[in-house]
């Protein structure tokens, strides 16, 4: 069973399957879509609040056409399929949660983890330590523990702490002190 499902192209078909879905968020995890525009809108529809739908805005079709050909990958026909889908596409993107404007690739992917991220941290403000204990398997007695002691703890050396596991662990450790920041209360 599918949770959505489209016709993005004439003959090519995609979609989500709601097993998997729920597979996911059996283990405690989140799901990020990366989603053609009306798969986007159907599963907002869907999902409502529990759903934060962006869409990746082109400063202009024309900007958005010309980065297709310095790619080099598609065919011009390939391409026109495209722009023609992109520009019905821009009508609708007043259905979407936040509009993101991708003028830079650079900035626009640091600007959709910082709204991710937001979207996740009001989520979060709501997990108790019996909570995340499910999520985690650690006892809610030592996520207490961790928290008040990252309470504690001076705030340089959250951040100094956070970095050097970033780059030595990767980002399961960062996350990890995300929900111990969230918490603590002391994620801002």
């Amino acid at each position: 069973e599918f949770v959505e499902w489209e016709e993005v192209y004439q003959g090519q078909f995609y979609g989500t399957l709601k097993s998997e879905i729920e597979r996911i968020w059996d283990e405690g995890k989140r799901v990020i879509f990366d989603l053609d525009v009306q798969g986007g809108i159907n599963l907002k529809r869907k999902f409502g609040r529990q759903a934060y739908a962006i869409f990746v805005m082109p400063p202009s079709v024309e900007i958005l056409e010309l980065r297709l050909k310095q790619r080099q990958t598609e065919t011009p026909e390939s391409i026109a399929k495209r722009i023609s889908k992109a520009k019905q596409e821009i009508l609708v993107a007043d259905q979407f949660d936040k509009i993101l404007m991708n003028e830079n690739l650079e900035k626009a992917c640091v600007e959709a983890e910082k709204l991710v991220f937001e979207f996740l941290k009001k989520e979060l403000e709501n997990v108790t330590p019996e909570k995340a204990s499910k999520i985690c398997g650690v006892p809610p007695e030592t996520i207490r523990m961790l928290a008040d002691m990252l309470v504690k703890a001076k705030a340089a050396t959250n951040t100094c702490t956070s970095n050097f596991s970033k780059f030595y662990h990767g980002d399961i450790i960062v996350r990890s002190q995300i929900l111990a920041f969230v918490l603590s209360g002391h994620l801002g």
